[in-house]
């Protein structure tokens, strides 16, 4: 069966370090990604859909249709930085998929 590399990559981030997210691949749960870390999964080709969660909070959904041989690179974490670090009780507050966490390509 001829495969595909999906790495998805979570940037370090002080506020979200000791959160555990979840990698979610057409649906199922995978693999933990640890803060700052790499993570490299073979995929059989064709069309697949990535979600990272945690908790009651989930990303964007990426979509790509991996080729053999084909190495799709993704980044997560979370875009509540700087200012917008005083009002986390109000994104806690309201579970839209990527207010909290997100997924992009590389």
């Amino acid at each position: 069966m001829e495969k595909g590399l999906l790495i998805v990559k979570r940037i370090h981030q002080r506020k979200s370090r000791f959160r555990r997210f979840w990698i979610y691949i057409d649906g199922e749960r995978r693999q933990p990604i640890k803060d700052g870390e790499a993570v490299s999964l073979e995929l059989p080709i064709g069309k697949h859909d990535v979600q990272i969660r945690q908790d009651i909070y989930r990303s964007q959904k990426a979509l790509f249709d991996l080729k053999a041989g084909e190495t799709v690179s993704l980044e997560c974490g979370s875009p509540i930085q700087g200012i917008k670090l005083i009002a986390t009780w109000l994104y806690a507050l309201i579970p839209i998929p990527g207010l909290y966490i997100y997924l992009k390509k590389k």
